[in-house]
Parts: structure tokens; C-alpha cells; sequence
């Protein structure tokens, strides 16, 4: 509640009015029918057209990364909790549009409990609506992004990034640096609006096996519990159901083909998940001869291995059009943000699939899409936040080092608390947040 005092501080005075939930408590029902027996069920939850289960799930997801959870009565009692809650907000957010009836509706992001409602009950209701979602520019300061559907549509995305390329604000060769300095700085793990992920990683560093005289293909997961999180749209329409089903059939069917060798590189940001999506992967790999799996921990680069290979595959990670811009053909197996950018060759069944792989002449992409997906992920087309604007910074205390927002004009006290907010509210708050962490019996047992 302070923090948020401190940022309406900051917030614009004239023509806003601020309208507090409690104004439309008699809106909300207090009685509603929730019931399920699975992940499936639950997502399938709706309420006056709003997709209440995937909310719900999506920001368990965001807390607990347990992708199959255990559906027993702890669960069951969080998620109860949870879907009355979205329920009430759903009543309220409904009737502050019917009474002033907006000609325009904005949230941001349009994924978790407090923003799908607004989305869905704007559509149900033809009202126009806005999402916005935060980005980084060249120099990590935050900028806003606004999409007139859901942030992670991928056709609006696809358009946003062919809309930023031809833009005339820079020139043509001016974004072509933009969009290499960002796979520069990727692969040097300089910040370029996202985190470090191979900061830990020995620069040129390859596997010990490695064999120059076999044709070598890397395969880069992503975490696959944050694709999850992002709806329907991206499990719909990808070769498997899981990254887990998919490195399973790849094992299955390349196993002992004659002059191929495969490495998994584990993606770093599963290398605290002890959830079976991550740790069973390795025993997929015991006693194979054509498969090797890198550690989400190891010091091997993922550059250096990509850099040798002779094909990459992955599950939807920013490694494609990274690879894709080293020069390399790669294989895509699953819905992801930049699906229809044409970097990459997407495969609809196991026979595309079986020729894309195996094909030793497969040449790549053009690279054309590959700096398009560069610029859209780093670049200053858009203008800085008007209230609150904020910038990525680090601070050291002790042996740790934090990463925290930087808000423009707050005063030295108000820097203060955020700080403390950003760093030790949200340690703590992580810490000791209670969430049912217990994962269902499965085949990735």
C-alpha cells in the first residue's frame, strides 16, 4: 500500500479520477460454482466469458514454476481461493465499465488475475481495448508498448515488428546496427532488456565429446513453465504437447543414426527447478550414443556449441533468431513470439520434421528476419513512460548484488523505498509466500 501511495504520487492530477473497488462492492455475487479434477478442467474455468482458470493457473505459474501440479485438496483449496477471488474482480471491473461506459479500455500485460478480466469483458462487451506491456531501449530504459489485443497475440506481434522495421524514424542501416548490437550484447551478456542468462558460462567452451567429424545439431529448451503461462494460442498448433514429448521423440527416432550427434543445452533459467519437466530430461539421455545433455548449470557455452553446430532446434527460445542470425538453419518446434517471422522452418508433422533434420544441405533463413527480430526486441522507436518512467540499474549490498528498477524523479527517501521495496519486499515476499509446490505422478517421473 505505501508503495503504491508513493507511485499515485507521481501520477498526473488533472482529468484522472481514481475509482476504488470498494465503491462497487455490491456488485460482487459472493457465491460462485468452482469446481475441477485437473490442469485441464481448471483451465477451461470460465465466468461471464472470462477465462478465469487460465488466469489463475498462469499466475500460479509465475509463483511457483510447478508446471503439473499435484490436483489434491491443498491445491484444490489455493485455487478455490484464487478463482473466488478473480470472480469478485470480475463483477467489479464489470460494473465500473457499465457505469461509465469507456470508449476505450487499457490494462497492462492482459495474462494474470488483475488484467484478463478487463480484457475479456471488453471484448465481451465490443468495448475497444489496449494492452500495454513494458520494453527496454537501447540505453535499458523502460518504454511502453501498446497492442489493440492481447500483448503476446502473435499476429499483432508479427505486425509490430514489420510495422517497426519500415518505420521512417531511423534509417535502414541505422536499425541494422540496432539489431546486431542486440545479438552482440546477447551473446557477450550485455544487458539488453532481459537478464544474463550465460554470465556463468567459459566463453568457447565445448563438450568433451564433441566430434568436428559428425554432423552436429544443437537443441535449446526454453523454460518451458513461462510459455505455459501464456494461453491457449501457444499450446495450440506446436508439434507436441511438451518440450519434454518432443526431446523424447528425438531421442526416439535419431538414436544411433549413423554420423549425427545431439546436444541438449539445458536453458540456464531451469537450473534451480527441481520440478520432473527439468530433471527428467537427464535420464532420458543415460546410455545414448547419438545424445549428449548440458546441464542448465554447466560452464559450456551455449554460443560456443551453437557457433559449432550444424543445425539448431529449438523449443520457442530467443536462441532461434540468434542462431539464425550466426548463419545457421533452424528447426522451430512449438508457438513462440516470433513464429511467423519466417526465421526459421516450422515443421507440421514427424515426416517434415525426419527431412528438415536429417537434411544435411538445409541451408538458412534469410537473415532479413532474423535483424527484424533483433530491432523489435531492442530499440528506440518508442518514447519513454511520461509518469513514472524507470530504468534497469544494480546495487550491491554485501556479497549480493540486486537488480531493481530506477524510477525518474522520485527523491532521495522515495529512491530509498523503492529500493527497499524492489529488493527486500520481494526477497521476503518470495520467500515466505505460500503456494502448493507439490507435482503430480507423471511419465516424467
Amino acid at each position: 500500500m505505501l508503495y503504491k501511495k508513493l507511485l499515485f504520487k507521481y501520477m498526473p492530477k488533472k482529468n484522472v479520477q481514481y475509482l476504488p473497488f470498494s465503491k462497487f462492492s455490491d456488485s460482487i455475487k459472493n457465491n460462485y460454482s468452482i469446481d475441477f479434477n485437473s490442469v485441464e478442467e481448471l483451465k477451461k474455468l470460465e465466468y461471464k466469458n472470462v477465462k478465469i482458470g487460465y488466469a489463475v493457473f498462469s499466475s500460479y505459474l509465475t509463483l511457483s514454476r510447478n508446471l503439473f501440479p499435484e490436483i489434491n485438496e491443498e491445491f484444490k483449496d489455493y485455487m478455490r481461493k484464487a478463482l473466488t477471488l478473480i470472480c469478485q474482480y470480475v463483477d467489479v471491473a464489470e460494473a465500473i465499465m457499465l457505469e461509465t461506459k469507456p470508449d476505450v479500455v487499457e490494462c497492462h500485460n492482459s495474462r494474470t488475475i488483475q488484467a484478463r478480466p478487463v480484457v475479456e469483458l471488453a471484448r465481451a462487451y465490443h468495448i475497444p481495448y489496449i494492452c500495454s506491456e513494458q520494453k527496454f531501449n537501447t540505453k535499458n530504459q523502460q518504454v511502453k508498448v501498446s497492442f489493440e489485443s492481447t500483448v503476446h497475440d502473435l499476429d499483432e506481434n508479427t505486425l509490430y515488428i514489420d510495422r517497426l522495421w519500415n518505420s521512417d524514424k531511423f534509417s535502414p542501416e541505422c536499425k541494422r546496427k540496432v539489431a546486431e548490437s542486440f545479438f552482440y550484447k546477447r551473446r557477450n551478456s550485455i544487458a539488453s532488456g532481459d537478464k544474463l542468462y550465460v554470465k556463468d558460462q567459459k566463453k568457447g567452451l565445448l563438450p568433451e565429446n564433441w566430434d568436428e567429424n559428425k554432423y552436429n545439431i544443437c537443441i535449446l529448451n526454453s523454460s518451458e513453465d513461462e510459455f505455459a503461462s501464456l494461453g491457449d494460442e501457444y499450446e495450440t498448433g506446436s508439434m507436441f504437447n511438451s518440450q519434454y514429448e518432443g526431446i523424447k521423440c528425438l531421442i526416439e527416432r535419431y538414436d544411433h543414426l549413423e554420423g549425427y550427434h545431439f546436444y541438449l543445452r539445458v536453458h540456464p533459467n531451469l537450473k534451480n527447478v527441481k520440478y520432473r519437466y527439468h530433471t527428467a530430461l537427464y535420464k532420458l539421455f543415460e546410455n545414448k550414443s547419438n545424445f549428449t545433455i548440458i546441464p542448465a548449470d554447466s560452464p559450456i557455452s551455449t554460443y560456443a556449441v551453437m557457433d559449432a553446430s550444424d543445425k539448431v532446434i529449438v523449443f520457442g527460445s530467443t536462441t532461434g533468431p540468434e542462431a539464425s542470425y550466426m548463419g545457421k538453419p533452424v528447426v522451430l518446434l512449438s508457438k513462440c513470439i516470433y513464429s511467423k517471422l519466417d526465421c526459421c522452418y516450422i515443421p507440421q508433422n514427424l515426416e517434415e520434421m525426419d527431412a528438415l533434420i536429417l537434411d544435411r544441405n538445409l541451408s538458412a533463413k534469410p537473415l532479413l528476419n532474423a535483424l527484424k527480430y533483433g530491432y523489435y526486441r531492442f530499440n528506440d522507436e518508442e518514447e519513454l513512460n511520461q509518469y513514472c518512467g524507470h530504468s534497469l540499474t544494480s546495487k550491491k549490498v554485501g556479497k549480493h548484488r540486486f537488480d531493481y528498477s530506477k524510477y525518474a524523479g522520485f527523491s532521495l527517501f522515495d529512491k530509498f523505498l523503492s529500493f527497499a521495496y524492489q529488493v527486500v519486499g520481494k526477497k521476503l515476499y518470495y520467500k515466505y509466500l505460500s503456494f502448493p509446490k507439490k507435482e503430480s505422478l507423471s511419465e516424467e517421473e
